[in-house]
């Protein structure tokens, strides 16, 4: 695939990520210049501007395919893993395959846990690793439950 079919499949991988997210409440909008994460979300967003709620965001990196596969594996930096892990939002890897757009997921919190377990990411001399994203049931749905997962211990109950 050519350069500009490659930028084009990744062009349309986070338009169909952001138009879910979106779809299901979510506030989200891209990021520029491009830092390593593709999109960011807010679950609730214009709710949570109105009424003055705790932001609940998370940052997203797609990767997207042009043909439909049925797992969806790539190799990421390990760099890229560092600095998503040392994020104060959580980070999710998105993968988007082929036409229909199915969509794969996992959050690096849930890569670190699974694929190094016993290591620190940091101390880490290789660059690469192999990922594998999970298939998505429903995308929005998991990411809002892991968001709201991650700032449980953050939300203030103030009576």
């Amino acid at each position: 695939m050519s350069g500009w079919q490659s930028q084009q499949t990744g062009d349309t991988g986070q338009a169909i990520v952001a138009a879910e997210l979106s779809r299901a409440g979510f506030l989200v909008g891209g990021i520029s210049p491009d830092a390593g994460e593709d999109l960011w979300a807010e679950v609730d967003g214009r709710r949570a501007i109105a009424t003055g709620d705790f932001p609940l965001r998370a940052l997203f990196q797609v990767k997207a395919a042009a043909d439909a596969v049925d797992e969806f594996i790539l190799d990421v930096e390990v760099d890229h893993l560092k600095r998503w892990a040392a994020q104060p939002l959580p980070v999710f890897v998105v993968g988007v395959s082929g036409p229909a757009g199915k969509i794969f997921v996992e959050s690096v919190d849930q890569i670190i846990a699974n694929d190094f377990v016993g290591k620190n990411l940091f101390d880490l001399q290789k660059k690469t690793t192999r990922v594998r994203l999970e298939a998505a049931s429903d995308f929005a749905s998991d990411v809002r439950k892991a968001i709201e997962r991650h700032y449980e211990p953050l939300q203030l109950t103030l009576a």
